[in-house]
């Protein structure tokens, strides 16, 4: 009878212990979440602010993706047409010749 108080006493401590365990690790999981959450928020609004520059004008747009495109070794028609234009609308009718020219 002593061993047997002694074995449920053994075990009524090792279920504590692990209910213990249990919820340190379902407070570190969400503290997790919310960690990464935060984390990838902050990601995007950094790049939303960076590429928000690029998105104040029509030509400040195209001369990006052009540039972009130029430093991948392909610029598609549809992006020279598009940064012709924007150069042609803010006057700058040479360098909208040349975007064109380019396209062929």
């Amino acid at each position: 009878e002593k061993e047997q108080k002694s074995a449920q006493h053994r075990r009524r401590g090792q279920t504590e212990r692990a209910l213990w365990l249990h919820r340190i690790v379902e407070r570190s999981a969400g503290w997790f979440r919310l960690a990464s959450a935060v984390m990838l928020v902050g990601a995007y609004a950094h790049r939303t602010a960076a590429r928000a520059t690029e998105w104040s004008s029509s030509l400040a747009l195209w001369e990006s993706a052009y540039k972009l495109g130029k430093e991948r070794g392909l610029v598609t028609p549809h992006t020279l047409q598009n940064y012709g234009t924007a150069l042609a609308w803010e006057g700058d009718y040479e360098a909208a010749v040349a975007a064109f020219g380019r396209w062929r």
